[in-house]
């Protein structure tokens, strides 16, 4: 699963569950809805991708595999308006990972899977946020800079001498971490017709017009968990760890409206 299981977990801590229904949206070749089958192996989970072909290889390796006999995969498209009557409803938990980022209306998406959530489920998603490394690229890839297409991967190497460039200027990642990145990954994860890069607050609006609401981003969590554990601590933590917790869980719990709450269907909880 894209976040460890305990830490969704905690964003529902006035009655922490285990999920009973888990739909995979946009699963690929099955893989993470095997490992969400392992995590929780009294789930029913169901698995869905557009493509036929993926969801054949899924079926293949559900056929090797003992423990994945019972994750029902489909072919199904997320925008399409009777997703909930294709792959059901009611599910508490939603995993969509790698996906949104990648199509061209996200919010249709949304509204989809929003109606596929039972009230006050989870959707769990993996999405690119503007710190993904096609940023700084594809702002400079058009014609009247570099002559590059970011639409489509060049068929000479020329994208790879700016990644170069880019890891030497940047410092942020080993030489060659994304210069050597193999064609397949680079034609759909940094070229393409479409590719979502957006902060926190555009993915929040996104959730809004879906009828969603906003529970907490694993992205940010983790940039936090390391000033935690230093000495800045004490700077925005003048109290004891658990008595400062209790006290920001008890405002933030004010901070919602409980009116808004009840109307959306669920939750959106980002995670890339």
């Amino acid at each position: 699963m894209v976040a460890p299981l305990p830490w969704l977990l905690t964003l529902d801590q006035e009655s922490p569950r285990l999920p009973r229904r888990v739909f995979v949206a946009g699963c690929g070749t099955g893989a993470e809805a095997f490992a969400v089958r392992a995590a929780l192996p009294a789930a029913t989970v169901v698995a869905a991708n557009f493509s036929p072909a993926s969801i054949r290889v899924a079926q293949q390796t559900q056929r090797d595999q003992p423990a994945g006999k019972r994750i029902r995969f489909m072919t199904a498209d997320l925008t399409r308006h009777d997703l909930a009557n294709v792959v059901g409803r009611s599910f508490d938990q939603i995993v969509c990972h790698g996906v949104l980022s990648y199509i061209p209306k996200p919010v249709v998406a949304l509204r989809q899977l929003a109606q596929c959530l039972s009230p006050g489920g989870r959707l769990c998603l993996g999405v690119n946020g503007t710190a993904h490394f096609s940023t700084p690229l594809r702002r400079a890839f058009p014609v009247r800079r570099l002559g590059i297409d970011p639409s489509v991967l060049p068929r000479d190497r020329s994208w790879q001498r700016l990644l170069q460039l880019q890891e030497n200027i940047d410092g942020g990642a080993p030489q060659g971490f994304f210069s050597d990145l193999p064609d397949w990954y680079m034609g759909g994860d940094c070229f393409g017709p479409v590719l979502h890069s957006l902060d926190l607050a555009a993915w929040n609006r996104l959730f809004r017009r879906a009828g969603l609401y906003f529970r907490g981003s694993f992205g940010t969590h983790r940039a936090l968990r390391t000033a935690m554990a230093s000495a800045a601590t004490a700077l925005f933590m003048p109290g004891p760890r658990d008595t400062v917790a209790g006290g920001a869980r008890s405002r933030a719990s004010r901070l919602v409206s409980p009116p808004v709450a009840r109307q959306a269907p669920g939750a959106a909880t980002a995670l890339g």
